[in-house]
Parts: C-alpha cells; structure tokens; sequence
C-alpha cells in the first residue's frame, strides 16, 4: 500500500530558484508521522548532490498542509491564479534560497 509521494524536478523551471519540488501527498491517515519530512529530505539530498542550492514549490492557497512549508523555513515569493476545470485557484510559492538551511531551522 502506497501511503505517500512526492516528486521534483531535476531540470530548472524557474528564474530565481535552481528547482522545483512538484508535488507532495500523504493520505491524510498517514500525515503528521514525519513522512512528509523524511520526503523533503529525500529530495533535498538529491539536489545537494547535483549542487542545487535553492527551491520553489507551489500549492494551493487553500491547502492546510501549507503550514509544512512554513515550519521549514520557506517564504512565500509569488502568488498565481491557475485554471483547473474551468475554476480559478490561488496558488503560491514557497521557496527556499539555501536548502542546506531547511533542516537546522526546522529544528529550532
């Protein structure tokens, strides 16, 4: 039974940050157990191998889980509109200019 993902892109989709987490899910059953932060961890590695040192991640305005970015240091850097099945959602950004920081400040 898969209870999470996450992916990221390896190759750069924006002008101010090296990378972009994609997505992010954990069912809600599963959530709040450190699986999102074991995710982000996975993914942080990966990137500081290939020498990325900064990241951007969107998600809905709406989404609870958002408080996840913020307790990992990201700052909110864009806000968007975004067309899904003809219904206008608010997206923003969370991002990160040094991602070898995430961990230590979360852990203040």
């Amino acid at each position: 039974m898969n209870v999470a993902f996450a992916s990221a892109s390896l190759i750069k989709t924006n002008d101010l940050f090296e990378r972009e987490v994609n997505s992010i899910y954990i069912l809600k059953e599963f959530q709040r157990k450190g699986i999102g932060r074991l995710l982000i961890k996975s993914i942080i590695t990966k990137f500081i191998e290939i020498n990325v040192k900064s990241m951007i991640i969107w998600t809905l305005d709406d989404n609870p889980s958002q408080i996840f970015y913020k307790h990992l240091g990201g700052n909110i850097v864009d806000k968007r509109i975004i067309d899904r099945g003809g219904k206008s959602l608010q997206q923003i950004a969370y991002a990160w200019e040094d991602i070898t920081c995430i961990f230590s400040h979360s852990n203040r």
